[in-house]
C-alpha cells in the first residue's frame, strides 16, 4: 500500500496536483506572516506585507498555493525599468518541488512585460541552495554587502540578471 497514492496525499504534493501562483492578497498576509516567523530569523512583521499590497504602488506580491496550503510567496518592486527581489519563501516539507521556481517563472514573465533591463537582488552568501537556483535564472553575483544582516552581520551577495534582449528606446523616431 506504500505506493498507492490517495486524493488526501496528492492534494498535498505540488508535484501531483496543480500549483496556484497568484497575486498576493489581504486575507493572504496572516498565513503568509506565520510562514516568514518559521522561515526567517528577521521576519518582516505582517503588517510590512500589508503596507505592500495596499500602499506599494511599486509592489508586486504573489503567493503560491497548493489546494489550501500556503506553499510560499514573492515580494518584489518594480521602478521604472527596474526590479527588485525582496523576499521569496517556500514551506519548508514543499522544497525541492518547483515552488520557487514557478513563483521566480512569474517574477521573470511580469519583467519582460513590463520591459525591465535588470533584476537585482540580496542573498546571504551562506545560502547556496538559493544562489543555486538564482544562477539557473540568470543571475550572477556582482558584488557583495559586507554585514548587511542585522541578525548575524553575515555579509550577502548582490545578484544581478540583465534582460536579455536589449529595450527599444522610448523616444526613438
Amino acid at each position: 500500500m506504500s505506493g498507492v497514492r490517495t486524493r488526501r496525499s496528492e492534494d498535498k504534493d505540488p508535484e501531483r496536483s496543480t500549483l496556484e501562483i497568484r497575486p498576493m492578497r489581504l486575507a493572504d498576509v496572516d498565513e503568509v506572516a506565520l510562514l516568514e516567523r518559521c522561515i526567517f530569523p528577521m521576519p518582516w512583521p505582517g503588517q510590512a506585507f500589508v503596507h505592500e499590497l495596499k500602499e506599494g504602488p511599486t509592489s508586486f506580491c504573489l503567493v503560491a498555493r497548493q489546494g489550501s496550503v500556503l506553499a510560499g510567496y514573492l515580494v518584489a518592486w518594480f521602478v521604472y525599468d527596474e526590479a527588485h527581489l525582496g523576499n521569496i519563501a517556500v514551506r519548508p516539507e514543499l522544497r525541492r518541488r518547483g515552488v520557487a521556481t514557478r513563483l521566480m517563472e512569474r517574477l521573470l514573465t511580469e519583467a519582460e512585460t513590463r520591459s525591465v533591463r535588470r533584476i537585482t537582488l540580496e542573498v546571504r552568501v551562506s545560502n547556496i541552495q538559493a544562489i543555486r537556483i538564482y544562477h539557473g535564472f540568470g543571475f550572477k553575483a556582482v558584488s557583495i554587502r559586507r554585514g548587511y544582516y542585522v541578525d548575524n552581520r553575515e555579509d550577502a551577495f548582490v545578484m544581478l540578471r540583465e534582460s536579455p534582449r536589449p529595450r527599444r528606446e522610448q523616444w526613438e523616431d
